[in-house]
């Protein structure tokens, strides 16, 4: 690229035209070049430029930034192109990317291109910068930073930092506050909630006083006080801080920690401790490790000193270490190795070493004194020392975020130590050493900091192998936190440990001792099962929790119930173990109410336990609160009665209780809407009968159909409602069996094989043949929907002596004596718990839409309850469903039903009719229909109204058409009151439903004969036709 530029170049340039620019460019400290504005080419580039990429002027075709641009947007020099040319417009351009140099090292560019002028012709200079130890400085920065994010999440409790005066506004909070204060982070940092807010009220002054004067004297702090939790919970916390300063001295800010103590203070007394679980985050790092005297002196160093600054210990042994100190960096480190040797400062010192090349090298020293002994008491410093070169920027920053955290290390009360397995040659790990402990190790376990960092665990505590050494493996190998509780045999107690690891073959541990609550909850052991021995005669389950909802005591009635031996439920969580998901949290919460005193000390409620094989039954319980010598609440302890056979009973009678209120609604239902389908069937049926357009009597033969299949509707709607047209004939089930199969057998498919089992004898009852007809096709349509492969269908009969002792046990309505018993059983899908609690609904359907109304077996339980039986289902999902009718046995021969249709329409002849509706449209349509066959036609709307016109025109009336159901007056009250004024009444009695058989009483009390609403013209005609040619 370079070489096609000299080719546009003039032949021959003006004496030193070219070469001040050059020299220009090459004694700047940046990297130049100038493109073309049109062509992109480099015309000139200066020798930083060339030494960037350690390549010759003709081999530059390679600074192509158009790479930082998309792919897809062209080659590379298609992209710089484009980039050139956006300059050349007065567009400044700024990009990154990475490219390699001629020996493949990678590089990170920057590149600035801006419009110049240059001898009147516009040029692009673009200033180019490595950016590669930014880069990766930065990226070390991230790293580090979210390790540090990463292990502060592990710390236990919650860390903070927030302002100095109440309410102490926090500045920051970790994730740990949830768990403490069962609030978010977020909550506190945005100010919704300030702190102050969450104390208890009564210990806020000595909060606001410890702090006072923990900033006053400039010391760290520790307090312990109760917050309230959002369910008004109380909970004690221990805080430990300091305050940071500012130069001046003023406090700026509180750093610290908040542990939960709950447990540790509710235990004090039977010498409990629980304590929240901390984790310390140590390192020491270094590439260097020297030692000096008080002078600086090197005394030793380690062999990585050639790799630093070149230079081999022995080259640097008896020198002083300000032989190689940057001189503006000389006196800081002067006032650094003073305070290091006086005890004063022990913190990391940046600084420049010259190297033995003489460059200078950025570097990072920790020092600190090492022990003086009695054989050596001069004064030494070790000093760990390493390369940060272009990371002082990155490193600076991160040391700014680790000073938020370095006061949690100094409050930390639980132990933490920092190990590191040991492997043998072949990688086995066969042992661990201690890298770092805190002041928190000694105080535990009485061991001197000094006697057991940088030694074996196997020589600190005496034992072989090191305690736990699976356990730490296994975590270092996993990278997953664990806790346990253990015996720890080389220290005679008990401990609770956190392990987890932060790098590879890394781990720490946080721990507290638990000695003293191990030796309460044994005592408490041998008291429980003292008091076992007593509880076990008890009749009642008899359970005891404490705090946590842990079960620390069940009797034998319990454990029957449950199914369970006494160690699998002894110490576990109750809820989680014993009752189910969809109740468990909200009676986690109603106990955590009582634990906190919210609730009454006794209480008398109803729960579902579930036994170990997944089997629930309800107990009542009655619960009292357990108390310690002082008064304070440590559990429950509850009684229970196994009421679940008697809840089924009652559940049972509240599902008949539902069913009859939603027949009552739906025989309401059903009767208004017959009375508005009468009238729109009636007058399309007139309508049609006088219209000669085939196109509009096609319109009304559309509305009879959807008018006769609602009519269907509401006769299933009446049927569930126990109010459909009802006869009352002693009729045999088998000759009803005989025609429903019949059916069944000519239109199911023919993989469904229907057998007969017909045992009852005798085989007769008392009812209506076409509701029992319907109601037992219905099962056997359904039974066939529910066998969409094949399968079996089986109606069997027999009879069935229910006595005393089953009619005051069933949930239904028996009494007792003979009944014939009708069971249709199917192999098919079967029904969940959940349908069966509905099959009996009007309108409720599993089928998809449009197969189903959902009306079949609500009709079939009318009609059953109609003939005063009862029905019984049982089915399970894949197993198939049987449903068994009971119906009262009448013990006489059956009574044929003339079903034969009338042959003809009787001829009129021209009467006078009296028609009694309080409905206008059936009044005013009764009487069109009737005007419409010749008669003369009276209305009346009412009872009264009817005998007072009956009273005066008797004589000249040939027949009254009467409604059932009237508002004041009834149909039968008036048809009564009629016959007294005239005994020889010719009356038609017009309903859509009778009221449990009252339209046979009616019948049976002289009225001629009975027309079903909603009625046709060609009902009417031929019902009004057979009374008049009777009469």
């Amino acid at each position: 690229m370079a070489e096609a530029a000299a080719d546009d170049r003039p032949e021959k340039e003006a004496p030193g035209a070219a070469d001040p620019v050059r020299a220009l460019l090459d004694a700047t400290g940046d990297a130049f070049c100038i493109y073309d504005a049109e062509t992109a080419r480099i015309l000139e580039a200066n020798g930083k430029l060339l030494e960037l990429f350690d390549c010759a002027r003709e081999e530059l075709d390679r600074l192509q930034p158009g790479e930082a641009l998309p792919e897809g947007e062209g080659s590379a020099a298609e992209r710089t192109l484009r980039l050139v040319r956006l300059a050349a417009a007065g567009q400044t351009q700024r990009v990154e990317w990475a490219t390699r140099k001629r020996t493949g090292e990678g590089l990170r560019l920057e590149a600035q291109l801006c419009r110049v002028e240059l001898g009147g012709q516009v040029r692009v200079l673009a200033l180019v910068r490595d950016i590669s130890a930014r880069v990766a400085a930065e990226d070390r920065l991230r790293v580090r930073e979210r390790d540090l994010r990463n292990l502060i999440e592990n710390v236990p409790g919650l860390v903070y930092r927030c302002e100095v005066d109440p309410p102490w506004r926090m500045l920051y909070m970790s994730e740990g506050v949830q768990a403490v204060a069962g609030r978010p982070a977020e909550a506190f940092v945005s100010g919704d909630i300030p702190f102050a807010d969450i104390v208890l009220a009564e210990d806020l002054p000595a909060l606001v006083r410890r702090t006072a004067e923990g900033v006053e004297r400039r010391e760290p702090y520790q307090v312990e006080f109760r917050i309230r939790l959002p369910d008004g919970a109380l909970r004690w916390v221990f805080a430990r801080a300091q305050a940071t300063y500012d130069p001046d001295g003023k406090p700026v800010f509180l750093d610290g920690v908040i542990l939960d103590i709950t447990d540790r203070k509710s235990a004090e007394a039977t010498g409990r401790q629980a304590r929240e679980l901390y984790r310390l985050i140590a390192e020491n790092a270094s590439d260097m490790i020297s030692v000096h005297d008080e002078m600086g002196i090197y005394l030793y160093a380690s062999p990585s000193s050639a790799r630093l600054i070149g230079y081999a210990p022995e080259e640097l042994a008896g020198r002083s270490a300000f032989d190689f100190i940057h001189p503006d960096d000389q006196a800081s480190i002067e006032r650094h190795r003073a305070d290091t040797v006086s005890g004063h400062v022990q913190h990391a010192v940046r600084y420049r070493l010259l190297a033995k090349n003489g460059s200078w090298v950025w570097v990072e020293t920790l020092s600190r004194p090492l022990p003086r002994t009695e054989t050596d008491p001069a004064n030494r410093i070790l000093a760990a020392t390493r390369d940060i070169g272009e990371r002082v920027q990155a490193e600076e920053a991160l040391r700014e975020s680790e000073e938020q955290y370095r006061t949690l290390y100094a409050v930390m009360d639980e132990g933490f130590v920092l190990h590191q397995l040991v492997r043998d040659a072949n990688r086995t790990v066969v042992d661990y050493r201690i890298l770092d402990a805190n002041p928190s190790f000694t105080r535990l376990t009485e061991i001197e900091r000094e006697r057991a960092v940088g030694r074996l665990a196997t020589e600190v505590y005496g034992v072989t192998p090191a305690p736990f050494l699976e356990l730490y493996a296994r975590v270092c190998e996993s990278g997953h936190p664990e806790w346990f509780e253990a015996y720890f045999e080389p220290l005679k107690k008990h401990f609770s440990i956190s392990v987890f690891s932060p790098h590879p073959d890394i781990f720490a541990t946080v721990f507290y001792d638990i000695t003293a609550r191990k030796k309460a909850e044994h005592e408490a052991r041998e008291e429980r099962l003292r008091a076992q021995q007593y509880l076990d005669i008890a009749a009642v389950v008899l359970v005891a929790l404490d705090r946590e909802g842990r079960v620390t005591l069940i009797n034998r009635c319990g454990l029957e119930l449950l199914g369970y031996a006494r160690e699998e439920l002894l110490g576990q969580d109750w809820f989680g173990r014993c009752l189910s998901e969809k109740v468990r949290e909200g009676e986690r919460r109603a106990f955590a109410e009582r634990m906190a005193g919210r609730s009454a000390p006794t209480t008398h409620y109803e729960g579902v336990v579930v036994a170990r094989d997944g089997r629930e039954r309800r107990i009542a319980w009655r619960s009292v609160l357990l108390h310690d010598n002082e008064g304070r609440v440590v559990g429950t302890l509850s009684s229970g009665e196994d009421v679940t056979e008697h809840r089924k009973v009652e559940e049972r009678l509240r599902q008949t209780e539902k069913m009859s209120a939603i027949g009552q609604l739906a025989g309401g239902v059903a009767h208004d809407f017959n009375n508005q389908l009468a009238a729109i069937q009636g007058y399309a049926d007139l309508l049609h009968s006088r219209l000669d357009d085939p196109v509009l009597k096609r319109y009304t033969e559309s509305i009879l159909v959807a008018s006769r299949r609602s009519a269907d509707l509401t006769r299933q709607l009446l049927a569930f409602a126990r109010k459909g047209q009802y006869r009352s004939l002693v009729v045999d089930l088998h000759e009803i069996v005989h025609e429903v199969v019949g059916i069944l057998e000519r239109s199911i498919d023919k993989r469904i094989r229907i057998r007969q089992h017909l045992d009852a004898s005798p085989s007769t009852v008392l009812g209506d043949p076409s509701q029992l007809q319907n109601a037992l096709l219905n099962l056997g349509l359904n039974a066939r929907d529910a066998m969409p492969d094949g399968g079996d269908l089986v109606i069997a009969t027999d009879v069935r002596d229910l006595d005393v002792a089953f009619a005051r046990e069933s949930p239904y309505e028996v009494v007792p004596g003979k009944y014939l018993q009708i069971r249709v059983t199917d192999t098919g899908i079967g029904m969940s718990r959940e349908v069966q609690e509905h099959l009996f609904e009007p309108f409720f359907t599993t089928k998809e839409q449009g197969k189903g109304t959902g009306m079949g077996l609500a009709a079939v339980y009318g009609t059953v309850k109609n003939h005063h039986g009862f029905i019984e289902v049982s089915s399970r999902l894949g197993q198939g469903t049987t449903v068994e009718l009971f119906i009262p046995l009448h013990e006489a021969p059956a009574e044929r039903e003339e079903r034969g249709a009338v042959s003809a329409i009787p001829a009129h002849r021209t009467a006078r009719i009296l028609v009694v509706d309080d409905e206008a449209m059936i009044r005013d349509l009764a009487a069109e229909m009737l005007r419409a066959l010749g008669h003369q036609v009276a209305t009346c709307q009412d009872g009264e109204e009817a005998i007072a016109y009956y009273r005066q025109h008797w004589r000249q009336t040939d027949l009254v058409i009467l409604d059932m159901v009237m508002p004041g007056r009834s149909g039968r009250d008036t048809f009564l009151d009629l016959r007294r004024i005239n005994p020889a009444i010719q009356a038609l009695l017009s309903s859509g439903f009778s009221v449990d058989g009252e339209a046979q009483k009616i019948l049976d009390e002289g009225v001629r004969g009975f027309l079903q609403k909603p009625y046709t013209f060609k009902d009417l005609s031929t019902k009004v036709g057979e009374l008049l040619v009777g009469s």
